[in-house]
């Protein structure tokens, strides 16, 4: 099966608490059951500074896109994800 896991941050976002471990396991979860797993994403790293990694990267034989965010602040202290549309980043 091919499952899109959509998600407002994920590993190494840690600033963000649990759901980035709760995403890290269950897409892990899903890999080892032989889906075809990929991740959308942002790019949200924590209250001072965006993801460092790829916009296109492998994470553990898992496909992430992350998209940025237009405000890192809004992300962190609204918890307000605004990614820009995908054709804007290529």
């Amino acid at each position: 099966m091919k499952i899109l896991q959509v998600t407002p941050y994920f590993p190494p976002t840690w600033a963000y608490g649990g759901i980035p471990r709760i995403v890290d396991g269950l897409v892990r979860a899903l890999q080892e059951k032989r889906h075809s797993v990929h991740v959308l994403t942002t790019d949200a790293y924590d209250q001072e500074s965006r993801s460092k990694q790829p916009l296109i990267r492998n994470y553990h034989g898992i496909t992430v896109y992350s998209l940025p965010n237009i405000s890192n602040r809004l992300a962190y202290n609204q918890q307000l994800f605004l990614p820009r549309k995908w054709a804007q980043v290529q």
